[in-house]
């Protein structure tokens, strides 16, 4: 695709002095030429009754477009009016006080008291300003289809394929079209674009300056895509084509189904014209005489900045046609033949840039040329354009009969003026501030998504320990009403039981003690021996016999206190290498019984039993 780069729209010109000089400006700095029949003190009333005290205006919300231009800027104020309707509500060019720029450090004070002054009473402003299309690169390029997150790489390398920029000093951005089949091969239009980094920077510092915080911000281009692709019937117009004829160039931008698809610079402006009839006028005088002529001496030069002031004069009805001719020294006829040559330059330049889009880009051919600029306010200059292109020609005039912008205020007739409010009236119309916004970009938008994943991550961490917290403290609390009522019952128990209690219940209870200790006693003494027989001879191998026990009391019968002696007797019958290990395994077991302590080999000795070589013992323990 060619490349879509913008010349410089808006500096300072001979043009703009011209212009004030045409027009003339007030002492307040607003130039007349806005309403030519509302005067300041009726345009001061106007306003005071739209935002007066119990005026339903002060509760909208407002879009403001801020056009700035060398010495001038741009201001228009609408509002949303329901059925896709907008009503300007305000609308104003504002001549910058003597000597100043936009550049100058006292410029956001000026600026800031013309936008309180204009949208201080309402609600809330959302203000859209333009910067200078100069170094403004915008391409409408097509990718593979891709996952989502690879859709930013594949649109950056493709742009930078054929486009050389710096990543340090130009904001890179893009805004998805949609998906179609390109060759039978799924793609996804993208339209991409660069802008300068300082540029938008400047402009949003100043307007923060100023006290007025910018909500978007972009260039005519993309602005006029924004009212076609509000108010265009993508049925009937199915591709629009803009033409824009500055001072010293044009630019044709089209525009399919309200996306700017082509775009193309023209070195010819009106500026040419008005050098075709200097040249036609001075150097030729011969091929336009005047009557009165008698000789060279007589012949009166015209300089350019001459014919451009009467040239703009016509175009603001400040001088007649015919007034026109008689300073020109031509008449209608011979006005046109000078302007002929540029005009038909300008309109082959058209027609062959319409011709490549129709085989390139979109079979579908441009139904209508939209002209912009000054000129397009010269009724006899798109006369001849319109003759001399293959397309139908009409001015661009958002303002017109059958246009969705309903205007609260008197806008002046004259087309040449209420075409330079068309910028500044297209960026106002931005309802989305997502979408083609230099201070938004893909970039903006993927950190603005992070940390509102962060926070929402962090936020959903808190209600977690919150419910957490919350659920232990209900549970403390279901716990605390149990222990309570149960504490409740067992105080209610405790107040209804009564027992008295005297010396000889206790003699009684007492007695019964001990008889019951004595009786236990009386158990232990009584069974206990039959309690260490049974654990010593479940504790014997089967390769250890047991030949006689003998249990007896260790001392006096109360100081034993169920103390014992264990005397044991027996035999190992086994090979003569495990006799031994088989003996201190069964000591070691008895050891460990709880009822046995203190097991050990007194005595032991070898013997012969039905001529079997057996190892007697004698074994002591206590017993409990």
């Amino acid at each position: 695709m060619p490349e879509i780069k913008f010349q410089e729209q808006d500096e300072a010109s001979s043009t703009e002095r011209l212009l004030n000089t045409i027009r003339g400006a007030d002492s307040n700095g607003f130039v007349s030429g806005i309403a030519d029949n509302l005067s300041s003190e009726s345009r001061e009333k106007r306003v005071a009754g739209l935002l007066g005290k119990n005026s339903p205006h002060k509760k909208r919300t407002v879009n403001v477009g801020v056009a700035l231009g060398g010495d001038r800027a741009f201001i228009v104020v609408i509002s949303p009016n329901g059925n896709k309707k907008w009503e300007v509500l305000d609308c104003r060019e504002l001549l910058f006080e003597n000597g100043l720029t936009v550049n100058d450090s006292n410029f956001p004070a000026f600026l800031g008291r013309a936008l309180k002054k204009f949208v201080g009473g309402y609600k809330k402003a959302r203000i859209w300003s333009l910067i200078p299309s100069v170094d403004v690169e915008i391409r409408h390029i097509k990718i593979p289809r891709v996952a989502r997150d690879k859709i930013a790489d594949a649109v950056y390398w493709t742009f930078k394929k054929d486009s050389k920029f710096d990543d340090n000093l130009y904001v890179f951005d893009y805004e998805i079209i949609g998906d179609i089949i390109d060759n039978g091969v799924e793609k996804t239009e993208v339209i991409a674009y660069t802008a300068p980094e300082k540029e938008i920077e400047s402009r949003k510092k100043l307007f923060i300056a100023a006290g007025f915080a910018l909500t978007g911000m972009n260039v005519v281009a993309l602005a006029f895509q924004n009212y076609l692709r509000i108010f265009q019937d993508g049925k009937d117009r199915k591709n629009s084509c803009m033409l824009f004829i500055g001072r010293d160039w044009a630019r044709i931008d089209i525009y399919t189904d309200g996306f700017l698809t082509l775009s193309r610079d023209i070195k010819t402006g009106y500026m040419s014209m008005v050098e075709a009839i200097t040249d036609a006028t001075n150097r030729s005088p011969a091929v336009f005489p005047d009557e009165n002529v008698t000789g060279l001496q007589d012949i009166r030069y015209i300089s350019a900045e001459e014919i451009e002031k009467n040239f703009i004069a016509d175009l603001y009805k400040r001088v007649s046609s015919r007034e026109l001719e008689k300073v020109l020294g031509a008449d209608e006829k011979q006005i046109r033949e000078m302007v002929m040559p540029v005009i038909d330059r300008l309109a082959k330049q058209i027609d062959r840039t319409l011709e490549f889009f129709a085989s390139n880009y979109n079979k579908f051919p441009v139904e209508k040329i939209y002209v912009s600029g000054l000129p397009c306010g010269s009724e006899r200059i798109m006369k001849i354009f319109a003759a001399q292109v293959s397309h139908p020609v009409v001015p661009f005039d958002p303002f017109g009969a059958g246009s969705p912008i309903e205007c609260g205020v008197e806008l002046p007739e004259l087309m040449a003026i209420r075409d330079q409010f068309s910028p500044a009236l297209c960026m106002a119309l931005f309802q989305d501030a997502e979408k083609f916004n230099f201070l938004n970009t893909q970039k903006d938008k993927a950190e603005k998504k992070y940390l509102r994943k962060v926070n929402y991550t962090v936020v959903l961490a808190f209600i977690s320990i919150m419910a957490l917290c919350g659920g232990y403290y209900a549970w403390q609390h279901h716990e605390l009403s149990l222990r309570e009522k149960e504490l409740a019952g067992l105080n209610t128990k405790l107040a209804t039981y009564f027992h008295l209690v005297d010396k000889d219940t206790v003699s009684a209870l007492a007695a019964k003690v001990a008889r019951g200790e004595t009786r236990l006693k009386r158990y232990i003494q009584t069974y206990s021996p039959l309690a260490l027989i049974c654990e010593i001879t479940k504790l014997t191998p089967q390769s250890v016999y047991l030949e006689r026990f003998s249990i007896k009391a260790s001392g006096t019968e109360k100081k034993s206190a169920g103390n014992k002696i264990i005397l044991i007797e027996g035999f190992v019958l086994e090979e003569e290498l495990t006799r031994e290990s088989t003996l201190a395994k069964f000591i070691l077991n008895l050891s460990d019984s709880p009822l046995i302590k203190n097991a050990s080999v007194k005595d032991k000795s070898f013997d012969t039993m039905g001529g079997e070589r057996i190892l007697r013992f004698t074994a002591s323990a206590g017993g409990n």
